[in-house]
């Protein structure tokens, strides 16, 4: 595939070279970030007196005596998020693969970088709406008028949106610059 910019093979090798380290450093923590993010995820979900005290602590409402169904549920509906993250983790792998193989300012390359921002922004948007729901699935087994539910945002949230939203203008760029190359190679 072209290049975006005229790199020389010398330069070419050499920013490769360079990058190459980083690349396989990026992929590795990568896996072990969302292999974490599971294994937090699955050890507080699985924990249901972790999941009355934390609730109940932010709800300000003893959710004990939830129904083995809604337990679940609000599983599936948390997970839902760690399973997109996975997604945007698995692009990264693939991006940084062929960063490290010289597939650098091509089409490829902004294909990857479009899915992470898709992927990345799907996960940290569900996990925003995950909250509510878990809240309220948790406090169904409740009288009316005890029921809760619970809303919270970070500033973290605010941030990653706005990286997802970031790498998705620059795919857009990375795109748009892989379409000029090939157009100026068939020129030459």
């Amino acid at each position: 595939m072209p290049t975006i910019l005229p790199l020389p093979d010398r330069r070419h090798r050499e920013l490769t070279r360079r990058i190459g380290l980083l690349c396989q450093f990026t992929r590795v923590a990568g896996v072990v970030y969302a292999l974490w993010v599971i294994v937090l995820a699955l050890s507080f979900w699985v924990d249901a007196e972790a999941i009355t005290r934390t609730y109940g602590l932010w709800l300000k409402v003893d959710v004990a005596g939830f129904a083995p169904w809604q337990h679940g549920t609000a599983l599936v509906v948390a997970m839902v998020p760690v399973v997109l993250l996975v997604l945007a983790i698995a692009a990264v792998w693939r991006l940084f693969t062929q960063f490290r193989h010289g597939d650098i300012f091509t089409g490829a390359a902004a294909r990857q970088l479009r899915l992470i921002g898709v992927y990345g922004l799907a996960a940290q948007l569900t996990d925003i709406a995950a909250r509510p729901a878990t809240s309220v699935l948790l406090s169904l087994h409740l009288p009316p008028g005890v029921r809760a539910v619970g809303i919270a945002s970070m500033p973290a949230d605010l941030l990653n949106v706005l990286l997802m939203l970031g790498l998705m203008a620059l795919a857009q760029v990375f795109s748009v610059a892989a379409e000029i190359a090939d157009e100026n190679a068939g020129i030459v």
